[in-house]
Protein backbone atom coordinates (compact mmCIF):
# COMPACT_ATOMS: atom_id res chain seq x y z
CA UNK A 1 0.00 0.00 0.00
CA UNK A 2 1.24 3.48 -0.87
CA UNK A 3 1.87 5.94 1.96
CA UNK A 4 -0.76 8.74 1.61
CA UNK A 5 2.03 11.29 2.11
CA UNK A 6 3.51 10.08 -1.19
CA UNK A 7 0.26 10.80 -3.11
CA UNK A 8 -0.92 14.16 -4.42
CA UNK A 9 -4.21 15.22 -5.98
CA UNK A 10 -3.87 17.71 -8.84
CA UNK A 11 -7.00 19.78 -9.48
CA UNK A 12 -6.36 21.34 -12.88
CA UNK A 13 -8.29 24.31 -14.35
CA UNK A 14 -11.53 23.60 -12.50
CA UNK A 15 -12.92 27.12 -12.91
CA UNK A 16 -16.55 27.95 -13.71
CA UNK A 17 -16.02 27.35 -17.45
CA UNK A 18 -15.38 23.66 -16.75
CA UNK A 19 -19.02 23.05 -15.82
CA UNK A 20 -20.90 24.80 -18.63
CA UNK A 21 -22.87 21.64 -19.41
CA UNK A 22 -23.31 20.41 -15.86
CA UNK A 23 -26.19 20.93 -13.46
CA UNK A 24 -25.22 23.66 -10.99
CA UNK A 25 -25.37 23.24 -7.25
CA UNK A 26 -25.35 25.42 -4.17
CA UNK A 27 -21.71 26.34 -3.41
CA UNK A 28 -20.27 24.28 -0.59
CA UNK A 29 -22.94 21.60 -0.68
CA UNK A 30 -22.25 18.09 -1.88
CA UNK A 31 -24.05 17.03 -5.02
CA UNK A 32 -26.13 13.91 -4.56
CA UNK A 33 -26.21 12.85 -8.21
CA UNK A 34 -23.39 11.11 -10.06
CA UNK A 35 -22.16 13.94 -12.24
CA UNK A 36 -18.49 14.85 -12.56
CA UNK A 37 -18.47 17.52 -9.84
CA UNK A 38 -20.04 15.08 -7.35
CA UNK A 39 -17.29 12.53 -8.07
CA UNK A 40 -14.64 15.24 -7.77
CA UNK A 41 -16.05 16.40 -4.43
CA UNK A 42 -16.02 12.88 -2.99
CA UNK A 43 -12.47 12.30 -4.22
CA UNK A 44 -11.24 15.62 -2.78
CA UNK A 45 -12.73 14.83 0.64
CA UNK A 46 -11.26 11.31 0.62
CA UNK A 47 -7.77 12.51 -0.37
CA UNK A 48 -7.80 15.19 2.34
CA UNK A 49 -9.04 12.70 4.94
CA UNK A 50 -6.13 10.41 4.03
CA UNK A 51 -3.69 13.30 4.51
CA UNK A 52 -2.67 13.55 0.86
CA UNK A 53 -1.34 16.81 -0.58
CA UNK A 54 -3.71 18.74 -2.87
CA UNK A 55 -2.69 21.22 -5.59
CA UNK A 56 -5.15 23.70 -7.06
CA UNK A 57 -3.66 24.59 -10.46
CA UNK A 58 -5.22 27.27 -12.63
CA UNK A 59 -4.46 28.30 -16.19
CA UNK A 60 -3.82 31.99 -16.83
CA UNK A 61 -3.62 32.36 -20.62
CA UNK A 62 -3.34 36.15 -20.39
CA UNK A 63 0.14 35.61 -18.90
CA UNK A 64 1.40 33.15 -21.51
CA UNK A 65 4.88 34.03 -22.66
CA UNK A 66 5.73 36.14 -19.60
CA UNK A 67 7.53 33.38 -17.69
CA UNK A 68 6.53 31.87 -14.35
CA UNK A 69 4.33 34.13 -12.25
CA UNK A 70 2.33 33.26 -9.16
CA UNK A 71 -0.82 35.31 -8.60
CA UNK A 72 -2.99 35.54 -5.51
CA UNK A 73 -6.18 36.43 -7.39
CA UNK A 74 -7.27 35.74 -10.93
CA UNK A 75 -10.43 35.32 -12.92
CA UNK A 76 -9.28 31.70 -13.31
CA UNK A 77 -10.02 30.33 -9.84
CA UNK A 78 -11.09 26.86 -8.77
CA UNK A 79 -14.89 26.67 -8.52
CA UNK A 80 -16.60 27.27 -5.19
CA UNK A 81 -18.13 23.76 -5.33
CA UNK A 82 -14.59 22.43 -4.76
CA UNK A 83 -12.98 25.34 -2.86
CA UNK A 84 -15.65 25.15 -0.16
CA UNK A 85 -14.41 21.65 0.70
CA UNK A 86 -10.75 22.62 1.09
CA UNK A 87 -9.27 21.94 4.52
CA UNK A 88 -6.79 24.84 4.39
CA UNK A 89 -3.75 22.76 3.45
CA UNK A 90 -3.91 23.16 -0.34
CA UNK A 91 -1.05 24.28 -2.53
CA UNK A 92 -2.17 26.95 -5.04
CA UNK A 93 -0.34 27.43 -8.31
CA UNK A 94 -0.86 29.40 -11.52
CA UNK A 95 0.35 27.94 -14.80
CA UNK A 96 1.03 29.57 -18.12
CA UNK A 97 0.81 26.53 -20.40
CA UNK A 98 -1.31 23.44 -20.94
CA UNK A 99 1.27 21.29 -19.16
CA UNK A 100 1.22 22.04 -15.42
CA UNK A 101 4.92 21.11 -15.20
CA UNK A 102 6.08 23.66 -17.80
CA UNK A 103 7.71 26.74 -16.21
CA UNK A 104 6.22 26.07 -12.76
CA UNK A 105 7.51 24.82 -9.39
CA UNK A 106 5.31 21.72 -9.48
CA UNK A 107 8.10 19.20 -10.16
CA UNK A 108 10.38 20.79 -7.56
CA UNK A 109 7.61 20.84 -4.93
CA UNK A 110 6.65 17.22 -5.58
CA UNK A 111 10.28 16.11 -5.27
CA UNK A 112 10.77 18.08 -2.02
CA UNK A 113 7.70 16.37 -0.53
CA UNK A 114 8.73 12.91 -1.74
CA UNK A 115 5.56 12.47 -3.81
CA UNK A 116 5.64 9.74 -6.46
CA UNK A 117 1.94 9.07 -7.15
CA UNK A 118 -0.51 11.57 -8.68
CA UNK A 119 -4.29 11.51 -8.97
CA UNK A 120 -5.35 13.96 -11.68
CA UNK A 121 -8.76 15.57 -12.10
CA UNK A 122 -9.89 18.69 -13.93
CA UNK A 123 -10.53 20.29 -17.30
CA UNK A 124 -10.00 19.93 -20.31
CA UNK A 125 -9.56 16.18 -20.70
CA UNK A 126 -7.81 16.30 -24.06
CA UNK A 127 -5.72 19.47 -23.62
CA UNK A 128 -4.41 20.47 -20.16
CA UNK A 129 -5.03 17.07 -18.56
CA UNK A 130 -3.46 15.19 -21.47
CA UNK A 131 -0.43 17.53 -21.49
CA UNK A 132 0.12 17.41 -17.74
CA UNK A 133 -0.13 13.62 -17.61
CA UNK A 134 2.31 13.39 -20.50
CA UNK A 135 0.68 10.93 -22.88
CA UNK A 136 1.33 12.87 -26.06
CA UNK A 137 3.41 13.92 -29.05
CA UNK A 138 7.16 14.35 -29.45
CA UNK A 139 8.03 14.48 -25.76
CA UNK A 140 6.76 10.92 -25.41
CA UNK A 141 9.60 9.68 -27.62
CA UNK A 142 9.35 6.49 -29.65
CA UNK A 143 5.82 5.41 -30.42
CA UNK A 144 4.39 8.89 -29.87
CA UNK A 145 0.87 9.46 -31.11
CA UNK A 146 1.36 11.93 -33.97
CA UNK A 147 -2.40 12.44 -34.35
CA UNK A 148 -2.69 14.38 -31.08
CA UNK A 149 -2.99 18.17 -31.38
CA UNK A 150 0.35 20.01 -31.61
CA UNK A 151 -0.58 22.34 -28.73
CA UNK A 152 -0.51 19.33 -26.41
CA UNK A 153 3.20 18.70 -26.92
CA UNK A 154 4.69 20.94 -24.25
CA UNK A 155 7.54 18.90 -22.88
CA UNK A 156 7.67 16.15 -20.31
CA UNK A 157 4.55 15.38 -18.36
CA UNK A 158 4.04 13.34 -15.20
CA UNK A 159 4.38 9.90 -16.83
CA UNK A 160 7.69 10.90 -18.47
CA UNK A 161 8.98 12.23 -15.15
CA UNK A 162 8.39 8.86 -13.47
CA UNK A 163 5.17 9.54 -11.57
CA UNK A 164 2.50 6.87 -11.30
CA UNK A 165 -0.68 8.62 -12.47
CA UNK A 166 -4.27 7.62 -11.83
CA UNK A 167 -7.28 9.27 -13.46
CA UNK A 168 -10.80 8.47 -14.63
CA UNK A 169 -13.38 9.89 -17.05
CA UNK A 170 -15.71 10.55 -14.11
CA UNK A 171 -13.35 13.16 -12.62
CA UNK A 172 -12.46 14.88 -15.92
CA UNK A 173 -14.42 17.70 -17.59
CA UNK A 174 -14.31 18.39 -21.31
CA UNK A 175 -15.47 15.14 -22.81
CA UNK A 176 -14.25 11.57 -22.69
CA UNK A 177 -10.54 10.87 -23.01
CA UNK A 178 -9.44 10.13 -26.57
CA UNK A 179 -7.08 7.30 -27.57
CA UNK A 180 -4.39 8.15 -25.00
CA UNK A 181 -6.42 6.68 -22.14
CA UNK A 182 -6.86 3.21 -23.59
CA UNK A 183 -3.62 2.64 -25.50
CA UNK A 184 -0.73 1.03 -23.68
CA UNK A 185 2.59 1.61 -25.44
CA UNK A 186 5.68 1.73 -23.23
CA UNK A 187 5.44 5.49 -22.60
CA UNK A 188 1.99 5.05 -21.01
CA UNK A 189 3.19 2.44 -18.51
CA UNK A 190 2.86 4.85 -15.57
CA UNK A 191 -0.76 5.74 -16.39
CA UNK A 192 -3.63 3.91 -14.69
CA UNK A 193 -6.89 4.94 -16.36
CA UNK A 194 -10.28 3.78 -15.13
CA UNK A 195 -13.66 4.11 -16.81
CA UNK A 196 -15.53 4.38 -13.49
CA UNK A 197 -14.77 6.30 -10.30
Amino acid sequence: MVNPQKIALLIIDEDDDATDNEISNTPGHLLKNSNITACQQRLLMLMQKMGCHVWSINFTPELAGLGFVEIETSEYQTRTALQALYNGRQHAMQKLHYNSFKKTRLQQDLIELGINHLVVMGWDTNACILSTIGVLGNSAGEGADKKLPKYCDEGKGATHLGYKVLTCNEILHGGPAIKWATRNPSHYENLFFYSKF
